[in-house]
């Protein structure tokens, strides 16, 4: 049989026991219904407890002439006497249940806590039950509940002669806890801190959900009966006692000076106080613990219980709201009043269901972690009175509603409209459109002849930097007499023709000029750009940015962040018309035509003054500001490429009447950001066009070479045609030949 099953039997027993014969059976019928085994076992008990007699625990009577002993004034009469097989030896504590006697017992040889219930304390019905009861508490185990050994009945002649039940009055022989503390007692001895005290009762909490999911609601629970080892763990004693008696019902109903019995009432639930046992449950327990708490952190009860009878009590404790605990102690105002003002709920519903979600909720505090428990906020009350009004509510809720939807309908429209979305720039190069994400036009960025903006990029800011969305163009500045491209951002929650700050050359900026030539900052304008993550431990992308002279082949490649800071730069001899961020190598690439010397100063004599083609890569350092050249050989200091290649053969691609650019785009093959292709296009056949991809060391990866339809179609022409291009398969790069002393020397 289950425990629960066990509890319903008993429920069902208790309800019907006291009614006459004749109205036993349809009481069972409503109670038990379809359930024929619960029927059986209640009529079983109700059959035994009509054969026993109503003394069926009391001892036999003495034998004649000896009476039994008087009862002396002084000191307890018990002590020295054996109740069973335990001998008393002195007097632990009394309550208004009942006295606590420090005992031993005989078999096994132990020291054991005696509970003794006062003679008024125990009903006749709780009496009747008290035989099953016992048999459930004994088998409770807990680290944190003090055990109960045994339970019996002690004779008590003077219940018998005030008409009190027969048999005696109970007993219970419990674990004995030396040298213990009540928790209250302990707390305050040893000065703890509020967050220790917290863990401590925890454990308790954790002690009662227990015992209830056991089938046991203590009902009694107070400082008093929890108690404090000297290594600091707590036991919960007494577990039980008061369901087996009925003890606290009959408190509960007591007409009669508080005295010491306040100890026990005060810590009473409003539904204790009612004195009807089927109303209360282990929510009751919890409200007990919410006192407790309370007690242990303010060193106070919640309510002013020292009216004189029970009764005003009782009152106070149903009707009277608990003072928050901010108000004793300002230091406990949030999570920690919250969760003990729930435990301290009138109404069942809304305390906590359990002692284990008690518990529960105080190691959440104790872990930083949000409570379940929350006081009641403006939007709860506004829903209690929309419950209590529900006609104005609907009609009020129908036309917010209908307010919100417009208003909603008009915010959407306004957003899309207005939002900045993304940057359109046209294939010539001419317009660049700032377009909200309805496809409305924002803003425009022009310029008069094609390549005028080499930029457009929407890109986020990062926090540090101001956050919100940057409009990146690199566009001919209207105002500047050396028609020169400026790379500008502007903020577009602020101004879309006023930029927050601008990339470009000032006065002041040290300038290499190593064949004298005179040029100053003014003269150099954006010919290629791109917006790119070099710097990952620096906030934000970065844009890097060549700036060239437009005469000369002299550049500088920059690196601005988007706060307008130049945060890399080196000067390069060449004329660079693409770049490339291989990411996975983390490799700048770039592309064009080296400036420093021709083919044939390089040793081609076949080749009229054209200069290398050339690619190479670059692995910038943060902060690494240079007012120097970048050599063309490979190194490892910070002014040598990683790699630097020409394209060969020079007398192809450097011949006057068959020039070629090249252009640097994402690779073909798949190669995890380690790779780039390089495209050479016909300026003679401008859409003829070959290329393959290269990897992060300059070397052409197999496999990748792709030769346009344009090209191929070329290749299709005589060989005497002028126009025929030369056979794709002889492009390759390799290292750019130094610069010869003067000499020229035939091709190798």
């Amino acid at each position: 049989m289950t425990e629960n099953h066990w509890q319903r039997v008993q429920q069902v027993f208790d309800e019907v026991v006291e009614r006459p014969p004749k109205e036993r059976a349809a009481l069972l019928g409503a109670a038990c219904s379809d359930d024929a085994e619960l029927r059986a076992e209640v009529e079983s008990l109700l059959a035994y407890d009509e054969e026993t007699p109503a003394d069926f625990m009391r001892p036999p009577d003495p034998p004649p002439g000896i009476r039994p002993p008087e009862v002396p004034d002084g000191p307890d009469p018990l002590i020295g006497k054996s109740i069973g097989s335990y001998r008393i030896t002195n007097v632990i504590a009394t309550g208004g249940m009942g006295t606590v006697y420090e005992a031993e017992q005989d078999q096994p040889r132990r020291i054991v806590a005696l509970k003794v219930m006062n003679r008024h304390v125990a009903s006749r019905s709780a009496l009747r039950r008290f035989q099953f009861e016992s048999q459930i508490l004994a088998h409770l185990r807990h680290p944190n509940i003090a055990q109960v050994y045994e339970a019996g009945m002690h004779p008590d002649p003077s219940r018998d002669r005030e008409g009190a039940v027969a048999g005696g009055v109970p007993y219970f022989a419990m674990e004995y806890i030396p040298d213990a503390k009540t928790i209250t007692q302990y707390t305050e001895e040893n000065k703890l801190a509020t967050r220790d005290r917290l863990r401590l009762f925890a454990k308790v909490c954790d002690a009662v959900h227990h015992g209830h999911q056991k089938g046991i609601i203590h009902r009694d629970l107070k400082p008093a009966n929890i108690l404090v080892d000297p290594a600091g763990e707590a036991k919960v004693i007494d577990f039980g006692v008061a369901r087996a008696t009925d003890s606290d019902i009959t408190l509960a109903t007591m007409q009669t000076d508080i005295g010491q019995l306040i100890g026990t009432v005060q810590y009473m639930s409003p539904e204790q106080c009612d004195a009807d046992p089927h109303e209360i449950d282990t929510r009751s327990d919890v409200y007990s613990l919410g006192v407790v708490l309370y007690e242990l952190l303010t060193g106070g009860l919640p309510y002013d219980a020292t009216a004189s009878t029970i009764v005003q009590a009782a009152q106070i404790i149903k009707e009277r709201a608990p003072e928050p605990l901010s108000q004793v102690n300002p230091k406990l105002r949030g999570d920690v009043e919250t969760i003990a003002l729930k435990a301290l709920e009138k109404d069942r519903a809304k305390r906590y269901q359990s002692a284990a979600a008690l518990a529960q909720d105080i190691r959440r505090f104790l872990n930083r972690e949000p409570i379940d428990a929350r006081p009641p906020t403006t939007w709860t009350r506004a829903v209690r009175w929309a419950a209590r009004n529900p006609v104005v509510t609907t009609i009020a809720a129908c036309l917010v509603l209908f307010a919100l939807s417009i208003a909603a309908t008009f915010a959407s429209v306004w957003y899309l409209s207005s939002r900045p979305h993304n940057i359109w720039l046209d294939e010539d190069g001419r317009e660049a459109r700032l377009l909200s994400a309805a496809g409305r036009i924002l803003h425009t960025w022009k310029a008069d002849r094609p390549g005028g903006v080499r930029l457009a990029q929407l890109v986020e800011r990062p926090r540090e930097f101001g956050g919100g969305k940057l409009a990146l163009i690199a566009c001919l500045d209207p105002n500047d007499e050396q028609d020169c491209r400026v790379l500008r951002a502007f903020d577009v929650r602020q101004s879309l023709t006023v930029p927050v700050w601008e990339g470009r050359l000032r006065p002041g900026d040290a300038l290499p000029d190593p064949h004298g030539r005179g040029y100053t900052p003014e003269q150099f304008s954006v010919i290629t750009s791109m917006v790119a993550d070099v710097f990952p431990d620096h906030p934000g992308d970065e844009v890097v940015a060549v700036h060239d002279h437009a005469v000369y082949s002299q550049c500088v490649i920059r690196i601005y962040d988007l706060r307008g800071d130049v945060v890399y730069q080196v000067w390069c001899d060449a004329v660079l018309g693409s770049c490339y961020w291989m990411v996975g190598a983390r490799q700048l690439v770039f592309a064009g035509v080296n400036g420093e010397a021709t083919w044939e100063e390089r040793g081609h004599i076949s080749v009229d003054n054209a200069h290398p083609c050339v690619v190479f890569a670059i692995q910038p350092a943060l902060g690494s500001i240079w007012a120097d050249f970048l050599r063309t050989k490979p190194g490892t200091s910070p002014l040598h490429p990683l790699w630097y290649k020409c394209v060969f053969p020079p007398e192809v691609i450097g011949a006057r009447d068959f020039r070629h650019e090249l252009t640097l785009t994402p690779p073909y093959t798949p190669r995890s950001g380690r790779a780039v292709y390089i495209r050479i296009r016909s300026r003679k056949i401008w859409d003829a066009a070959i290329g393959w991809d290269i990897d992060e060391y300059g070397e052409e990866i197999d496999n990748s070479r792709v030769v346009n339809d344009n090209y191929k179609r070329n290749q299709e022409l005589r060989d005497d045609d002028p126009d025929k291009l030369p056979d794709p398969n002889i492009f390759r790069l390799a290292p750019l030949p130094p610069i010869s002393s003067g000499q020229k020397t035939p091709p190798d």
